[in-house]
């Protein structure tokens, strides 16, 4: 209940390529999601983010990784 979004953390969305996503990668890796870093929000990126969204955040499961979602995950 007293979650609360970073106000620094980015939107990042399929097609994407930079820091923030390989950032986002190495901390869904971390937590079990199997995934390699890259910098590239691929398809299997987008994959780990709605698999992530569909047990910790089921009210939006869109694969795109919102300030709430991306503060989650880290």
């Amino acid at each position: 209940a007293d979650f609360r979004p970073s106000p620094h953390a980015p939107e990042l969305r399929p097609g994407m390529n930079s820091a923030a996503v390989l950032d986002l990668q190495v901390a869904l890796d971390r937590i079990g999601y199997g995934i390699e870093g890259s910098g590239m929000f691929d398809p299997l990126t987008e994959f780990a983010v709605r698999a992530f969204q569909r047990h910790w955040r089921p009210a939006r499961i869109d694969g795109i990784a919102d300030p709430e979602t991306t503060s989650l995950i880290h």
